[in-house]
């Protein structure tokens, strides 16, 4: 018995060092460089060819394409609740729908901006994010747009808030965070080379997967 417990001990060992073990990150909030966004187990959005936008209503098992009549590429989609959603993409163009993404309506005007992702804290308040560092907010749903100064010149590719006060915003070679409703944004990491396609957050922490 003391055998084969030795034995098998060897090659338990022998088998953790051959095939290490791998360990599955866990996107608690739909951080990942995949454009699809899902409201539910359900519903749907992703881009489709350009100047369209596609729509699940039951779990991605059947897509509707809609016509956004802007021939444009879309980059990224949220959606607070069923109906009221906003999409953005190359040449500065933010979109917003309040009928579940049938009709699609251009706000503010041409932003000196590709976009790459889009997040709301609320109806009223959201946040876009694009190439050399370009960060756009809005408090009135999307009506206006301001510029807010980054501090970076980076491509950045994801924005989201934890809370109405903490956010981040993740970009290549960094990630800034703000504590003060994105008024100000400070560094909070930075390498040279690292993947910028995910970030990973639960209600109190952060991982950022690099390279």
């Amino acid at each position: 018995m003391k055998l084969l417990f030795t034995i098998f001990f060897f090659i338990s060992v022998f088998a953790l060092n051959i095939f290490p073990q791998s360990y599955e990150w866990k996107d608690e909030h739909s951080l990942s460089s995949d454009p699809i966004y899902f409201v539910n187990d359900s519903l749907g959005y992703k881009p489709g060819s350009t100047g369209t936008i596609n729509k699940t209503t039951d779990g991605g098992g059947n897509w509707v394409q809609y016509d956004t009549g802007y021939d444009l590429d879309i980059n990224a989609i949220f959606f607070i609740g069923a109906h009221n959603g906003w999409a953005v993409g190359t040449a500065g163009i933010i979109l917003s729908t309040n009928d579940g993404g049938q009709s699609w309506n251009r706000q503010g005007n041409e932003y000196d901006a590709n976009f790459n992702s889009v997040y709301f804290v609320n109806e009223k308040t959201g946040w876009a994010v694009g190439d050399k560092g370009a960060m756009y907010r809005t408090e009135d749903g999307g009506t206006h747009w301001q510029s807010v100064n980054s501090g970076v010149d980076n491509n950045l590719f994801k924005v989201f808030f934890i809370d109405e006060y903490e956010g981040f915003a993740l970009g290549v070679g960094i990630t800034l965070r703000t504590t003060d409703s994105g008024d100000n944004w400070g560094i909070t990491y930075s390498r040279s080379v690292f993947s910028p396609n995910t970030i990973y957050f639960d209600e109190e922490k952060g991982w950022q997967k690099v390279k």
